[in-house]
């Protein structure tokens, strides 16, 4: 009997060693299954990442945080139906047409390229001053905004017959190479200027330091235009000259509002001061050129508004859907409050040069003279991306002190003036230069403030 149990208890013993030790090879094999899935996986992740392009990879990421995110909503299989889908369900056609290309069309492409382009194309739709830079544009706007840059130095008056010479800079590059006041620009590096922004004619001839740009020039005696090359330099651009003009005005142009330019005005005027105090003159007007001033910073601008206003707004601006964002008030006790002032501008004049000419006029601190100017009353903010590229982007508008957006209508004069020789009978002070004597605007502003030009004067023409 107790034989017969023993050997009953061996085989149970015998029979639960078998189950557990086929349990633990069916474990074996399911581990071994799944760690052969898990490498297979990983082969085509890594086989995916090799084959798929990283700008891809790039969008297809940005697209499906979109998707799956704040902008998500069901999208209904029938293709026809618009009704739920969101701008961004359209990058899934996008990231396709790229892939295609990538993948498919007859020659190499680049695809950086490609997607700048579509950037630059959906800015396009916006506005004028919206606008996307690659990183080596990007760095020479900056350069341009400190007035410092690699150039030839020149300004120039864009017009239909081509760009013409305004301002040639002493000892600079294109001095050197024999460039006139008067010259006219037709072509830059074989492409024609005919046609095209001021902003990208500058642009154009900006570039690296000791580097050549070829200029087709005419010049009236010329029986042909000629084909010049100068090498850029470093140049340092001089943002604001003054000069006394008469016993009692003072006269200060403005180019550009860089960085420090309200400290360069508030500084003229007091060597002017100076000059005409020790020929025992006393200065109590001023002529403020900001003729062909396409702006720069705005902080500069309301600054140098600043320096002849007490008190009283000088700007607000509002964002997306007219929302008040920001008030500028006069900070400060304006040094130069007491001068009878005569702004100078025209059709180039924009940006914070229109915004300075405004705010001297609607706090009652000076008349316009001039043209019409152009229109710039928006801000932008710039959106930085990858490797350096920006995205500048109209977020806003200006508004004067009086609640009057200067967007596409700009500044009118009080004293509407054609550029060029004055009228007849145009009073000219004794010992104005003799660049000066066929300036009507500037002789018009002296004429108003010596009271030689009245309110009702013929002088006061009609544009």
């Amino acid at each position: 009997m107790e034989e017969n149990l023993s050997s009953y208890k061996e085989k149970i013993n015998s029979a639960t060693i078998e189950k557990r030790s086929t349990l633990q090879r069916s474990t074996l094999q399911r581990s071994t299954l799944q760690r052969s899935t898990l490498q297979r996986s990983t082969l085509q992740r890594s086989t995916l990442q090799r084959s798929t392009p990283p700008i891809l990879i790039l969008i297809a990421g940005i697209m499906i945080g979109f998707l799956l995110g704040v902008f998500l909503v069901p999208v209904k299989a029938d293709p026809e139906d618009k009704s739920r889908w969101t701008p961004y369900t359209k990058l899934i056609e996008f990231t396709k047409v790229l892939h295609h290309i990538e993948k498919d069309y007859v020659d190499k492409v680049d695809s950086e390229k490609l997607i700048h382009g579509a950037i630059n194309g959906m800015l396009d739709r916006l506005d004028p001053h919206s606008r996307f830079f690659p990183k080596e544009q990007y760095r020479r706007l900056l350069a341009a905004a400190t007035g410092v840059y690699a150039g030839i130095g020149v300004r120039l008056k864009i017009n239909n017959s081509g760009a013409v010479v305004e301002h040639v800079a002493p000892l600079g590059p294109a001095a050197k190479k024999g460039i006139k006041i008067g010259d006219r620009f037709l072509e830059v590096d074989g492409e024609s200027v005919i046609g095209k922004p001021a902003e990208e004619l500058e642009e154009k001839l900006r570039g690296k330091n000791k580097t050549l740009v070829k200029l087709t020039v005419s010049r009236k005696g010329w029986q042909a235009p000629q084909e010049v090359w100068v090498q850029r330099a470093v140049m340092r651009e001089k943002s604001v000259t003054g000069s006394l003009l008469t016993h009692e005005t003072a006269y200060v142009e403005v180019i550009a509002f860089h960085p420090g330019t309200s400290a360069e005005i508030d500084k003229t005027l007091k060597k002017i001061k100076k000059k005409a105090t020790e020929k025992n003159k006393t200065v109590k007007n001023l002529i403020l050129d900001l003729r062909d001033n396409a702006g720069g910073l705005m902080s500069e601008g309301l600054k140098s508004a600043d320096l002849f206003i007490s008190k009283g707004l000088l700007i607000s601006r509002r964002g997306k859907k007219g929302r008040l964002q920001e008030k500028y008030w006069a900070s400060r006790e304006a040094p130069w409050s007491h001068l009878n002032i005569m702004v100078l501008i025209n059709s180039r004049t924009a940006s914070a040069a229109e915004i300075t000419a405004v705010a001297l006029r609607e706090n009652d601190k000076a008349k316009v003279v001039g043209r019409t100017s152009f229109g710039k009353g928006t801000f932008q903010e710039l959106i930085k991306l990858a490797e350096g590229s920006v995205v500048k982007l109209t977020v806003g508008r200006y508004y004067t002190p009086k609640g009057k957006s200067l967007d596409g209508v700009g500044v009118r004069p009080d004293w509407p003036v054609f550029t060029g020789p004055p009228p007849p009978g145009t009073p000219i002070p004794k010992g104005l230069p003799p660049e000066m004597r066929n300036d009507a605007p500037l002789l018009i502003a002296l004429g108003v403030l010596s009271g030689e030009i009245g309110k009702n004067n013929k002088h006061r023409n009609k544009i």
